[in-house]
């Protein structure tokens, strides 16, 4: 019987398939051993605007 993949990251152990949040902008998924993790992408901010990030969220 195989054992299921599992990853390691920042100390952390997560099974094959688990997500967690890295940070408020970063999403981990284990994937074959490997933590693959990518970030949001946030819409520039307009012209003459101050982007103001409220807590827990990511994009202004």
């Amino acid at each position: 019987v195989t054992e299921p993949s599992t990853c390691v990251h920042h100390g952390h152990m997560y099974r094959e398939g688990d997500q967690w949040q890295r940070d408020t902008c970063t999403t981990c998924t284990c994937v074959g051993g490997q933590a693959m993790c990518h970030s949001d992408t946030c819409a520039p901010t307009p012209a003459g605007c101050t982007p103001i990030i409220a807590e827990g969220q990511c994009c202004p």
